[in-house]
């Protein structure tokens, strides 16, 4: 018993310093690009949920939730257009649409927005006219099949129209 034992341990240790060989499709060394809300000239990152993302190599699909926002959290914002930054690799498409509040998981109906892809990944997005509140901008930028790193992923960011 303690030879089975004492052969798990040591093998789990060398498995985890690297001594020993294991898949590389376990990890995925790229992430689908950052995704920025440009505000007065800053760009304020926003964040990455769920996700799925193939490369040459490897793959792999995320299921992290959206974090609740605080009322204190949201940014004020202005205007009938935002501006959105994207990283390179460029997305081919993106959705954009506003969640009432701050809690992702709650059953009020997103509002889609009109959203505009530009040169140097600046993604322009249109606003309604009378919004005004709390909302979670919510994107999803989708990189095509034809080209390889491709997949989507959900970004969120909290803002408030006053």
């Amino acid at each position: 018993m303690f030879r089975w034992l004492a052969i798990v341990v040591l093998s789990t240790v060398l498995t985890g310093c690297g001594l020993l060989p294991r898949s590389s499709s376990a990890f995925v060394k790229e992430l689908p690009s950052a995704l920025y809300l440009v505000q007065n000239d800053s760009a304020l990152p926003m964040d990455r949920g769920r996700y799925c993302w193939i490369t040459v190599e490897d793959g792999i699909c995320t299921d992290d939730l959206s974090p609740y926002y605080a009322i204190d959290e949201h940014i004020p914002v202005s205007g009938q257009t935002l501006d959105l930054l994207v990283d390179a690799p460029y997305p081919d498409s993106v959705d954009v649409s506003l969640h009432p509040g701050g809690d992702m998981l709650s059953e009020d109906a997103d509002i889609s927005l009109e959203a505009t892809l530009r040169e140097g990944g600046m993604i322009q997005v249109t606003i309604p006219e009378g919004i005004e509140g709390d909302f979670v901008l919510v994107a999803f930028p989708v990189w095509e099949n034809s080209r390889i790193p491709n997949g989507g992923g959900v970004y969120t960011f909290p803002v408030r129209f006053e």
